[in-house]
């Protein structure tokens, strides 16, 4: 299966984002993680089953538009003002949810 010009993972080398979400670890909360993954499927047009968390957004499809969206999304949800460039330094939906964990941690703290 393909999203545009760029072809998907099988599924059967990804883990299911609630697999993923229970590996979560201290620094990203599985409901971040299983958020950012169902947000991320949205974005492609995929099931978040088949995505897996420690791919690069880049390798899973994405391009800047597509880039832009899962941002103004996540941002949505959560409150949070992160960048679509910082997705360069976090290039895989784990690291991306880490970063969103951190900005509503570093946000509710007084």
């Amino acid at each position: 299966m393909t999203t545009g010009e760029h072809p998907l993972p099988e599924a059967a080398s990804a883990p299911a984002p609630a697999a993923a979400a229970a590996g979560a670890t201290a620094d990203v909360p599985a409901e971040v993680l299983a958020d950012v993954l169902g947000v991320l499927g949205d974005v492609l047009r995929i099931d978040a089953a088949r995505i897996d968390p420690r791919q690069t957004f880049w390798s899973l499809g994405m391009d800047s538009l597509l880039t832009v969206e899962l941002v103004a999304v996540v941002n949505a949800r959560h409150g949070t003002a992160i960048l679509p460039t910082d997705l360069y330094e976090h290039p895989t939906p784990e690291s991306f949810a880490a970063q969103v964990a951190a900005e509503l941690h570093r946000t509710a703290a007084p």
